[in-house]
């Protein structure tokens, strides 16, 4: 089972890969960051200092990486996902609340407009909205709770056993947005 762990950053991908890969071992993870990095897969950097990867370059490797890995199941990790021309079996959107992400990204030092960007696509849920073409089975998950029943569901799957169905409808995050919006931030949404 190849499956697509996607979302934006600091929403908790690779924490919920860990979870996958502490629950399912002969699960690979593939941290699409790392492969470019590994690679060298950058044609440059943009305004702000971010390395701009090379789309079809990294779709080529991860396909190629796919066709390498054993048959134990593989997750492919990393807000760049949507923008690769993939088949997986599942594919799992992490969201997260835009407050907390605020003070995750924060944390990490991330700068001002990258911030703002970020909250503004996780709002708009670019992740998941530009996704469907990788699986039909795609679902927005949130918080550990939603991991653990996206795992559970994974398990069961590969067991050939009936999965509990999860929720297919998107995760509303515009309230979140207007909220922010209304309120006094440095961000000005």
């Amino acid at each position: 089972m190849d499956i697509g762990i996607t979302g934006t950053a600091g929403v908790g991908k690779s924490l919920f890969a860990g979870m996958l890969k502490k629950s399912i071992p002969s699960f690979t993870i593939i941290e699409l960051n790392d492969v470019a990095n590994k690679y060298d897969l950058f044609s440059g950097t943009d305004k702000e200092g971010t390395k701009i990867v090379k789309i079809a370059a990294l779709n080529s490797k991860v396909k190629g990486l796919l066709e390498e890995a054993g048959g134990g199941g593989v997750a492919l990790v990393g807000h760049l996902l949507p923008e690769l021309n993939l088949k997986l079996d599942m594919v799992f959107v992490v969201r997260a609340d835009l407050e907390e992400l605020i003070k995750r990204l924060e944390a990490r030092g991330y700068r001002f407009e990258k911030i703002r960007e970020n909250i503004i696509a996780e709002a708009l849920d670019y992740c998941g909205v530009n996704s469907g073409h990788i699986s039909n089975d795609l679902f927005e998950i949130e918080g550990k709770a939603g991991m653990e029943r996206a795992i559970d569901s994974i398990m069961a799957r590969m067991g050939g056993s009936e999965a509990a169905e999860l929720p297919r409808n998107p995760i509303d995050k515009m309230p979140e947005l207007f909220s922010l919006i209304k309120g006094a931030n440095k961000y000005r949404f």
